[in-house]
């Protein structure tokens, strides 16, 4: 099925087994009427060449087919993943984000609460998407592992020996960021919620080069890329119109955040 969508999520690439590495892409789904949110998984989109490498905000025509191997309702795959799509336009931020605020916002869940709820009630129908809008939020950095766990790490020899392999590693970001929040149910009591979007890793990694690059030696230059990180995340982001797009894990059912919509208060 040819479906058009607006992409909203990209998130960080994880290590396959069975693909190397992919990025889990979410978007709404233009489509339909009302639009829906809908997931796209997996894409290998470091492989795909660079005028296939979709941006967010960008309108893309897809060829589309519901996921077989993944319960959940809003998950479908590319029928060729390495074809990719067709970028059809761009949707701007003129006018304070007027029009990806009237595509994104009527899309707006009731509540963190409600949303996992209903998955909890009905895991194989109810939606494994949202937006929700936080409140009392509280960024997080904490420190993580430098490697990749020996599982995935032989996954990547074995691609590295067995195939054409023309991508550079994929590095493994030694920080993990969250951010904990309340909900606008009434008997929320708060959520700490895993940021997996591509944009905050990138981040720290063009702060940590760029560092590197002014002959600040590693440790030095990683602290300040975490500190480039706090002010935009904790200091910048929560000074906007703040809302979390968030998904569910699929081994594990846990609910993530998997990107930030931020137009201007």
């Amino acid at each position: 099925m040819i479906k058009e969508i607006l992409i909203t999520v990209k998130t960080y690439p994880v290590i396959s087994t069975k693909y190397q590495e992919l990025v889990c892409t979410a978007g709404i789904d233009l489509s339909s009427n009302p639009g829906k949110f809908i997931r796209i998984y997996p894409v290998p989109f470091r492989k795909l060449p660079y005028h296939k490498q979709y941006r967010k905000y960008e309108v893309w025509r897809f060829n589309l087919e519901r996921a077989k191997d993944d319960h959940r309702i809003d998950s479908y795959h590319l029928v060729k993943p390495h074809d990719g799509g067709k970028r059809i336009k761009a949707i701007s931020t003129a006018n304070d984000w007027q029009e990806r605020k009237e595509i994104v916002l009527p899309l707006l869940a009731p509540s963190m609460c409600d949303l996992q709820k209903d998955y909890t009630a009905s895991p194989k129908s109810a939606p494994t998407l949202g937006l929700v809008k936080p409140h009392d939020v509280e960024f997080i950095v904490e420190d993580d592992t430098r490697e990749w766990p020996e599982k995935k790490k032989h996954a990547l020899n074995q691609f590295s020996l067995f195939q054409d392999n023309d991508l550079k590693p994929l590095e493994k970001v030694p920080f993990k960021f969250s951010y904990k929040f309340h909900c606008s149910h009434p008997e929320c009591g708060g959520h700490k919620m895993l940021i997996t979007d591509w944009e905050i890793y990138q981040l720290w990694r063009n702060c940590r080069d760029q560092a590197l690059k002014e002959g600040k030696p590693l440790p030095d230059a990683e602290k300040e890329a975490i500190q480039k990180v706090i002010e935009k995340y904790k200091e910048w982001m929560l000074n906007r119109d703040l809302y979390f797009y968030v998904g569910t894990v699929y081994q594990y059912g846990t609910w993530i955040i998997i990107g930030i919509f931020y137009p201007p208060l």
